[in-house]
């Protein structure tokens, strides 16, 4: 249905045995796919009972590893050297999750 917490782990190169922040992972996963299903104008709980597009799981994907990886108020990751990344990390994710946006009036 939607990316697992091993496909969140295996993106942020975290081994699958290692359970520390599985809590942490699992809650901005569940937010992450509420943020998707909400820019995309779907009803709440939509990717429970439907297929998610790949564009949409890698962007939910990219969130949750946005948020891990700067949830102490800096910018980690990819675009840790950029001054603009949180900006930039946002465009991308949106960029991915309009791709299957419902644009019905």
């Amino acid at each position: 249905m939607y990316p697992t917490l091993a496909d969140i782990k295996a993106n942020l190169i975290i081994a699958s045995t290692d359970t520390t922040d599985d809590d942490l992972l699992t809650t901005l996963l569940s937010a992450a796919v509420s943020y998707a299903e909400a820019y995309q104008h779907l009803p709440d709980g939509f990717y429970e009972a439907n297929e998610m597009p790949a564009r949409t799981q890698q962007g939910v994907v990219m969130l949750v590893t946005f948020w891990y990886e700067s949830r102490d108020g800096g910018a980690g990751g990819f675009f840790a050297n950029s001054t603009t990344a949180a900006q930039q990390a946002t465009v991308a994710i949106n960029n991915l999750l309009r791709l299957d946006r419902d644009w019905r009036v």
